[in-house]
């Protein structure tokens, strides 16, 4: 599978769902001949094969249903978002999917300044 797509004119058509908002947004201004900073989208589907390799999902659905949030005093938030972070601090990236991430930076951002921007699907 892939995880992670280059920005560029070869960058598919169907490729463009899993982008989220600015990722899709960026593609097709590529696809469109605009002149676009180098990019690279990692899709949806690496994050949920981060949670499934991890099996933190179950995790994170037991913390969030152990009581309604409006019940819960803040402190208790708080730690419950704490649990769910350490989750995500002990887990390991799918070697398959640091692989793909690694080798898209060496080959077209290697030593040059890289910025990194969350974009959810459903976002924008």
């Amino acid at each position: 599978m892939k995880w992670i797509f280059f920005l560029d004119r070869n960058c598919s058509a169907e490729s463009v769902a899993d982008l989220g908002g600015k990722g899709a947004s960026l593609a097709r201004l590529v696809n469109g001949g605009f002149n676009v900073p180098a990019a690279a989208c990692v899709v949806s589907a690496a994050y949920k094969d981060f949670v499934e390799a991890n099996r933190i999902g179950e995790k994170i659905l037991l913390e969030l249903n152990r009581k309604k949030f409006s019940d819960m005093r803040w402190e208790e938030i708080w730690d419950v978002s704490l649990r769910i972070r350490n989750f995500f601090l002990h887990a390991v990236i799918p070697p398959e999917v640091a692989g793909q991430i690694t080798e898209i930076i060496e080959r077209n951002f290697f030593e040059k300044l890289l910025a990194v921007r969350s974009s959810a699907v459903d976002e924008d």
